[in-house]
C-alpha cells in the first residue's frame, strides 16, 4: 500500500498565524509539489478537525484549497480534499497542484500543473490529521499520509 503518498509540511510566518503549506505528492509514475499560503486556523478547522470524523461527508468533504485572486479571479495553487471513495471505507485524496507562476515569468500563461489522486483507509488518515496538527504546533516536520495509486 505504499507506493502513494502526500507529505504536507507548514511554514509559519513570523506572527505564526499565517504560513506556506507544501505539498509534496506521489501517485505510481505520477509526482508534484506545490505550495500556497494558509492562516494556521483555516488549516485546523478545514482539514484536520474533519478528518477526525467518521464517517467523511461526501457533500462537504475536508478540503483546503489557497491561491491568489478575488473570487472573480481566483486561481487556485493548492487543493487537498479527502472524500469517501466507495461504501467499503476506501477514501479518495485529492490533490491539485500548480507551479508558482510569478516566479516563472516564462510561463506566465502556462503554469504547470497536476492533479494526482490516490486511495486510502481512514486509519491511516486518523494518524495524518494527529501529524498534521504536530507540523502546525512545531513539533513535527512533515505529515505523510500514505496510500495506493487508484
Amino acid at each position: 500500500m505504499d507506493d502513494s503518498e502526500l507529505c504536507l509540511t507548514y511554514r509559519p510566518d513570523d506572527d505564526r498565524c499565517l504560513g506556506e503549506l507544501t505539498a509534496a505528492v506521489r501517485s505510481g509514475a505520477f509526482s508534484g509539489q506545490g505550495t500556497a499560503w494558509f492562516n494556521r486556523t483555516e488549516i485546523e478547522e478545514c482539514l484536520v478537525a474533519p478528518l477526525g470524523t467518521f464517517p467523511l461527508s461526501s457533500t462537504a468533504p475536508p478540503k483546503i484549497e489557497g491561491g491568489m485572486g478575488n473570487d472573480d479571479d481566483f486561481r487556485c495553487h493548492l487543493r487537498v480534499m479527502v472524500k469517501p471513495y466507495n461504501s467499503r471505507g476506501i477514501l479518495l485524496v485529492h490533490v491539485d497542484l500548480v507551479s508558482d507562476y510569478w516566479r516563472q515569468a516564462s510561463i506566465v500563461d502556462a503554469p504547470n500543473s497536476a492533479s494526482i489522486r490516490f486511495l486510502t483507509e481512514y486509519a491511516l488518515v486518523n494518524t495524518f490529521a494527529k501529524e498534521l496538527q504536530r507540523v502546525l504546533e512545531g513539533t513535527k516536520e512533515c505529515a505523510v499520509l500514505k496510500g495506493y495509486a487508484s
